[in-house]
């Protein structure tokens, strides 16, 4: 797989006043970025991995997908930005992104009406089980990233116990666990 971001953000998250900064940085995907990206993409056969932390992310990614220029074995990972961090009430949440929430789901799933694009949620500075939004994922047909590059919570979890809860959620509602044959099949990438 490789990366195939397809959009630009201000990344960072909530300071101590509640206001957006503490990190300046800005992500920049411009459209004359993104072609070679795909370009490199289909050449060496990857499959992109797409981040999307605003919906005009989506919207590219499915423009691409309906010209018929995403290479195969794409996969979507919703972004969602934590409406509160752990610092205290209103502080040290993202400012950037949709947040965890039902209507926000199904905004970016009206995006990706029609689209065969295999799709995952995640929350950035916050706790994806914990949000309900991976519920919401797999009741609905799609997949949850989970783990310690995304989390920040009051607990200190370890990496496979952040798995395990997604795991025994899955169980809980009825959806399978793919392993790697069967995230490769899901994702349509040749087995090499």
């Amino acid at each position: 797989m490789s990366f195939f971001d397809t959009g630009s953000v201000n990344l960072g998250g909530l300071d101590e006043e509640g206001l957006p900064g503490g990190v300046d940085f800005v992500y920049v995907n411009s459209f004359a970025d993104i072609r070679p990206k795909a370009r490199v993409c289909e050449r060496y056969g990857l499959a992109p991995s797409i981040a999307v932390f605003e919906p005009g992310f989506l919207r590219t990614a499915i423009a691409y997908e309906r010209a018929g220029r995403m290479p195969p074995g794409a996969f979507v990972k919703l972004y969602f930005g934590a409406e509160r961090g752990y610092l205290g009430e209103g502080k040290g949440g993202a400012a950037f992104g949709l947040p965890p929430t039902r209507r926000a789901l199904d905004a970016y799933l009206e995006i990706l009406e029609g689209s065969a694009l295999p799709w995952a949620v995640a929350v950035l500075g916050g706790d994806v089980v914990e949000s309900g939004i991976a519920r919401l994922a797999l009741e609905r047909g799609g997949h949850v990233r989970g783990g310690l590059e995304d989390y920040a919570g009051p607990r200190r979890p370890a990496n496979a116990e952040l798995g395990r809860e997604v795991v025994a959620l899955a169980k809980t509602i009825g959806r399978p666990v793919a392993d790697p044959r069967a995230a490769a099949k899901i994702l349509g990438i040749a087995a090499r």
